[in-house]
Order: C-alpha cells, then sequence, then structure tokens
C-alpha cells in the first residue's frame, strides 16, 4: 500500500477510515458500544433520580471524610423518605375557641358564633355552608341526668322535625347518651344530627352537630372533636376525667 493510504495509529485512539471517509473508534475487546459509539454512559446518568443519586453519594462521602457514621446510599435514601412522610403527615392540633359563656371547644376555623334562631345555648355556623351547624346546650341542675336530658329534649323539640327518624339512642359504657337522627329541613333538605349528652363537674351539657344527612364523616368529625375537647368554666375538661 502507498505511503497515502496508510498511517500509524497509537492503540486506543480513533483512526480515519479512507473507505467510509470517518473517524473509527478502535475495537474494545468485545463491549458491545454501538456503530462507531462511545461506550455507554454510567446507570446514574440516566436515571430520573440522577440529582438525588449524585447528591447522596456526595453526602456519604463528606460523612466518610469527617469521620462519621458509615452510612450507606440505601439508609440516606430511606431516611430522606421517612422525614418526607413525617412532613406530610404532621399537623398542627386546633386551638379550642373560648365561648364567653365560660366553657371551651374545638371549632372549625371561620365558623361564626351565633344565639339566634338557636332553640337554646350557643351555635356555631359553617362560614362556607351554612348547613353545618355545631351547638353547645346545658343544664346545671345536679340532678340531670345525660340520657334524661337527651330524651326530653328529642320529646320537647327533635322528634317533631319534618321527616324525623331516631336512627339511635343509647347510653355509653362511660354514662354519656348518644342519639342520631335524620330529618328534612325546609330550606337546606335532609339532615342528619348527632348529639352526645354528658356530665362535666356537676354539670350536664349536650354537643350537636348537624350537615347533610349524606355526608355522615364531615358531621361525625366535628362531633367527635368538639365533644372530646369540651371544658367547663372552672377548666375541668372531658380528656382529664
Amino acid at each position: 500500500m502507498s505511503e497515502g493510504n496508510t498511517h500509524m495509529v497509537a492503540p486506543g485512539k480513533a483512526e480515519w477510515d479512507v473507505q467510509g471517509q470517518r473517524w473509527k473508534q478502535p475495537s474494545t475487546g468485545g463491549l458491545l458500544t454501538g456503530e462507531g459509539g462511545p461506550p455507554p454512559r454510567h446507570p446514574w446518568g440516566r436515571l430520573p433520580g440522577d440529582r438525588i443519586l449524585r447528591a447522596t453519594a456526595a453526602t456519604v462521602a463528606a460523612v466518610l471524610l469527617i469521620g462519621g457514621p458509615v452510612l450507606t446510599v440505601a439508609d440516606l435514601v430511606q431516611a430522606l423518605n421517612e422525614k418526607t412522610e413525617a412532613d406530610s403527615t404532621e399537623e398542627t392540633a386546633p386551638e379550642r375557641y373560648e365561648d364567653p359563656e365560660g366553657f371551651a371547644l374545638y371549632v372549625p376555623e371561620g365558623w361564626d358564633r351565633s344565639t339566634e334562631g338557636t332553640e337554646a345555648g350557643v351555635a356555631y355556623i359553617s362560614d362556607r355552608d351554612e348547613r353545618y351547624l355545631l351547638q353547645v346546650m346545658w343544664d346545671e341542675s345536679p340532678l340531670a341526668l345525660p340520657r334524661q336530658m337527651l330524651e326530653e329534649w328529642v320529646r320537647g323539640g327533635g322528634s317533631r322535625k319534618d321527616g324525623y327518624e331516631e336512627i339511635r339512642l343509647e347510653e355509653t359504657s362511660g354514662g354519656d347518651a348518644e342519639l342520631e337522627y335524620v330529618y328534612d329541613h325546609p330550606v337546606h333538605g335532609p339532615r342528619r344530627g348527632m348529639v352526645t349528652a354528658f356530665t362535666l363537674a356537676g354539670s350536664t351539657y349536650m354537643v350537636l352537630s348537624v350537615g347533610p344527612e349524606e355526608d355522615r364523616d364531615a358531621i361525625a368529625e366535628v362531633h367527635e372533636e368538639a365533644v372530646s375537647s369540651f371544658c367547663d368554666a372552672d377548666g375541668t375538661c372531658r380528656e382529664d376525667v
């Protein structure tokens, strides 16, 4: 061959392909790299979590350099996931609303206090949907029993509501009395009510939660938080007795 068609190539260097008129990569010793292409990049460079893994690897290196505990990439990724889950589930407990009547309880944020249009006691109405209501009634007589007070309330007005249907009326092992019922409101349509009567420091209270009939879970959540958090004017709370 003539000098024009032959040239020396250092090992590991690309060489010029005269016929193909292009640079040709040297043999890779059996590694499949594609036609004339470079070897594949490190797998991390092709993963969606490339940045996370690189950052984690850097953290591992830093820990080793400063003489800290030896951690693996899996350890740090697991710790990161646990922290993210904890941050997403952490919730701030709501503050008790201190009513001018002296008692205190959890009331959903933004609900408005009212004494108008209620048969007795104090009501709190949702500022977003007036179909949702929370009401507190009480009897300071030491002879008033929870179930007796609840039954009298039903006879005195609760059962007179249009379409009234009692779902349950029972006494709990702790001495509380509970009522669940449905009825038809002339403006808001089918409604569901939950009432709990209980004695606290010599007085008997009733807490009522009402909302659309089909939204039982939301009604129950408001009701349970209000009842469990209730404190009287002397600072005695249900959670402490």
